[in-house]
């Protein structure tokens, strides 16, 4: 009796193993995706919000002060251009989609993005611009695919893995912080070879002459200005998310993975614009 009971008792604090082919962490219930689905779009939409707000203060900063015609019509015609008066709602109709894309996920990625091409092209500023009658055309579009299949690949693998906060999903989905960097990197490599192209080519996408360089220099910027972000983000994920961190003055308080207080520099996830 005293070793039958012993081994039910071993039994019993043994972890269970995932199921093969089934990465730890993940959870199949129906109820899941969907919780998932709504925590990516909560950090896409704030991330999108602090990103509209360095435009702002980009195009205010570079014009502040400009007197005389033409420096004021070259405001407006940026403002219209880039659509600054309705981007959000239309960052957010793309964000919508791609995310509602990731609804019926099979684990066949290729799959997924030719069937869902279409509809990312509609939403894709840059595409809807395009002169359809360029050569450069065809390269174009593989570029805006591979962009599209690189999200895909990353945040599809977040959508079945346990998690109560967007950083919880990541850690999940991505244990190890340099699988994720890997990937991103991937997809940077590729938003860079899309930017060398537009600008290579000037007639591929339709901007009026006069404010070109304009255009293509916030374009950069507000890049450049995303994968900051994305870094801090995830430094924040990793390090101050998913452990407690405190030493010395001048650090606040945030909630921690499992509801725990832990310490976090203020300014962590902030930067310079």
């Amino acid at each position: 009796m005293q070793k039958k009971s012993r081994k039910k008792l071993l039994s019993a604090r043994r972890p269970r193993r995932a199921a093969p082919g089934r990465a730890e962490g993940v959870c199949p219930e129906s109820g899941v995706r969907e919780k998932n689905m709504d925590l990516v779009r909560e950090e896409f939409v704030a991330e999108m919000d602090t990103g509209l707000e360095f435009i702002e203060k980009k195009l205010s900063r570079l014009y502040k002060g400009a007197l005389g015609f033409l420096a004021n019509q070259v405001v407006g015609l940026l403002y219209k251009y880039l659509g600054m008066h309705e981007a959000r709602k239309k960052g957010i109709e793309r964000m919508d989609f791609f995310i509602n894309s990731l609804r019926n996920f099979d684990g066949d990625v290729n799959a997924l993005v030719d069937s869902s091409l279409d509809g990312f092209l509609h939403c894709n500023e840059a595409w809807l611009r395009r002169n359809p009658g360029h050569p450069a055309i065809p390269e174009f579009k593989r570029n805006l695919r591979e962009e599209y299949r690189s999200q895909v690949e990353i945040y599809a693998k977040m959508m079945d893995v346990k998690g109560d906060t967007y950083g919880e999903l990541v850690r999940m989905a991505y244990p190890k912080r340099d699988v994720l960097d890997k990937l991103l990197d991937k997809q940077f490599k590729i938003i860079d070879r899309q930017m060398q192209l537009v600008e290579r080519e000037a007639a591929l996408i339709r901007i009026p002459r006069m404010i070109r360089k304009e255009v293509l220099s916030l374009t950069k910027l507000g890049y450049d200005y995303t994968q900051k972000r994305i870094k801090l983000r995830l430094d924040e994920i990793y390090e101050l998310e998913g452990q407690p961190i405190c030493a010395g003055a001048g650090f606040g308080r945030r909630s921690g993975m499992r509801g725990e207080s832990v310490c976090w520099r203020r300014g962590a996830s902030s930067f310079r614009v």
